[in-house]
């Protein structure tokens, strides 16, 4: 009886240990399941840290998966449709630019060779699309954006004062001495030309502000100095008011005062339409130019073409335009003769007469008188 008793016990003894071994191997592989990439050496420490994250290491790398998986829908779509042709795609760029629920893309093909191995501002990038991806299925928004005449050589997105969301910021060039830019925004399947500003001579430097230094755009600057402005230093501000981007302000670096009454008649007439809105350095100078006042009080304003100034300016004097100047002492006459079809001819007479006044002698304009007129 006292060993049957005793083979019992044993019996029970070697059953709870095989439980207790069995139960510790369940616990075991219910932590560190085969293939979850979680190295389990070093006991429970790390397993009980995953558990308490709530498995954010695998929550994080599904989430950096699906950007990837996102993209790749975005660049099949490329060469299915056929994007890009034979170029390699250089820049790419994705997010929910219009903060519609849905998320684009922004596909950039040029040159690899040259994408690689030159300087940022040298990079030319020949076709852009915009592309959405709307419940998985992708398709382009507009057409390619290089259809200006310039080199895109930048592109980024850029926030503006009037918006939440961004805005596809262009940066042009013709690689010798013009920057520019262009601006344009997603409006539901368009897309929308925001601004473009560029220098039509191919020289000026036009750049965004930001005025009050927080983060976002309101405004940009138009830099000139070419035969566009008849080579005076001339900025012209913009400014963003109710979504549209207006001229508030221009200033003008001028010359030293003509010494002569042509180059005095010469500012006089570049002067006058050198911009829309002139400053008041500018007026002070017409009005120390010409003297002579319409019935109304106002300068006169002469209809001379804008071409036909910067060719005078230049002494391109031809047929079409030229100057004929007489000078007696301190009094002279310089007369613009143009001439038009079937030999029509226009002549606008200046009068000048140095002025003493402020100690200094200066040639002045006080009468002007317009002789003839142009067939066009």
């Amino acid at each position: 009886m006292k060993k049957l008793r005793l083979i019992v016990y044993a019996l029970a003894l070697v059953m709870l240990l095989a439980g207790c071994s069995k139960a510790a191997e369940r616990n075991s592989s219910a932590v560190t399941p085969a293939g979850n990439g979680i190295n389990a050496e070093g006991d429970g420490e790390m397993a009980a840290e995953t558990a308490s994250a709530g498995g954010g290491e695998l929550a994080e790398k599904a989430e950096s998966s699906e950007p990837q998986d996102t993209a790749m829908l975005f660049k099949n779509y490329l060469k299915e449709e056929g994007l890009g042709g034979d170029l390699s795609l250089i820049y790419f760029q994705q997010e929910d630019i219009d903060l519609d629920g849905n998320e684009e893309a922004i596909a950039a093909f040029g040159d690899a060779e040259i994408a690689e191995n030159e300087s940022e501002e040298d990079i030319e990038f020949n076709e852009i699309y915009v592309l959405r991806n709307q419940g998985g299925k992708i398709h382009q928004i507009g057409d390619s954006l290089n259809s200006g005449g310039y080199g895109i050589n930048e592109i980024r997105l850029v926030q503006l004062e009037d918006r939440e969301e961004k805005v596809i910021y262009l940066g042009l060039t013709n690689w010798v001495s013009m920057t520019g830019f262009g601006l344009v925004g997603i409006s539901g399947d368009t897309l929308e030309n925001l601004a473009y500003s560029a220098s039509a001579s191919g020289s000026g430097e036009d750049m965004l502000m930001d005025d009050d230094e927080d983060g976002k755009f309101d405004g940009y600057e138009q830099r000139r100095g070419s035969y566009d402005v008849f080579y005076y230093g001339v900025t012209r501000y913009f400014t963003l008011e109710q979504g549209e981007f207006v001229q508030t302000d221009t200033s003008v670096e001028l010359l030293e005062y003509p010494s002569t009454p042509k180059a005095a008649v010469m500012e006089f007439l570049a002067l006058s339409i050198i911009d829309d809105r002139l400053p008041p350095n500018v007026e002070e100078r017409l009005d120390e130019l010409c003297q002579f006042r319409e019935a109304s009080g106002e300068r006169p304003v002469l209809e001379v073409d804008y071409g036909t100034v910067g060719n005078l300016q230049l002494e391109l004097d031809g047929e079409d335009a030229y100057f004929e100047v007489e000078e007696t002492g301190s009094d002279a006459i310089v007369t613009l003769v143009e001439t038009g079809a079937e030999g029509t001819k226009k002549q606008t007479i200046f009068s000048l007469a140095k002025d003493s006044g402020a100690g200094t002698e200066k040639w002045s304009i006080y009468d002007i008188e317009v002789v003839g007129g142009l067939n066009k």
